[in-house]
């Protein structure tokens, strides 16, 4: 919300689309123009990344890489 607010920056948030929706109202984001693609696989901290990305392609990670190669998307930011 941040970046579109001060930067105006196109901003699209990679995971399961329902989990994003409800932050995004929880912080009063709904009406901003953020776009929302969903990811549902779940990558968790104590899975092997390499494994992860190969049995998980809807994961955020491997969706928001695809969304760079598209050229939907120029940059990834992950927290």
């Amino acid at each position: 919300i941040q970046a579109w607010k001060e930067l105006g920056l196109k901003t699209i948030l990679v995971g399961p689309a329902a989990d994003l929706r409800a932050k995004l109202s929880g912080l009063g984001g709904l009406n901003y123009p953020i776009e929302i693609c969903d990811a549902p696989d779940v990558v968790t901290m104590d899975e092997s990344p390499v494994r992860a990305v190969r049995k998980k392609p809807n994961s955020s990670l491997c969706v928001a890489y695809s969304l760079v190669e598209e050229g939907r998307a120029s940059s990834i930011i992950s927290a």
